[in-house]
């Protein structure tokens, strides 16, 4: 009987000291900042550069923050009757980059449309500036920034 309670406590210590205190699994949850690029089935040469140079600019410029999950680029088709919602959503009347931080329930605070893309969309050095100031703004005060 002594022998199988040592057994038992020996095991327990072995698993809770493999687990740090400060470990994420005993963090807080963060929130999440999502880079959207929406777009239509059709996609003229524009529409595509636009959707490049934006995860290009994010996967550049945030590494870390996109392998922790804090920031993530996702593209929709917003043609597919699943993602029609997004228009009514985030207003859209066009093809369109869009910022949304959602708390850790899923819960949107708040989500900006940098309309300027299209103004620098023909200067790649100008567009990134935008993307990575934009980016910037909207991660302060979110929690885990």
């Amino acid at each position: 009987m002594i022998k199988n309670l040592l057994a038992s406590f020996a095991v327990f210590a072995v698993i809770f000291f493999s687990f740090p205190m400060g470990s994420s699994v005993f963090a807080a949850p963060k929130d999440i900042l999502t880079v959207y690029y929406f777009h239509t089935q059709y996609r003229c040469s524009s529409c595509t550069l636009l959707e490049d140079y934006t995860r290009d600019t994010v996967n550049k410029n945030f590494p870390a923050e996109l392998k922790s999950g804090k920031i993530k680029f996702v593209s929709i088709n917003i043609d597919e009757p699943a993602n029609r919602h997004y228009i009514e959503d985030y207003q859209l009347s066009f093809k369109s980059v869009i910022v949304s931080v959602k708390d850790s329930k899923g819960q949107e605070r708040k989500w900006e449309n940098l309309s300027k893309v299209w103004i620098y969309l023909r200067n790649r050095e100008a567009f990134s500036n935008y993307i990575v100031t934009e980016i910037q703004k909207n991660l302060k005060g979110i929690s885990g920034a």
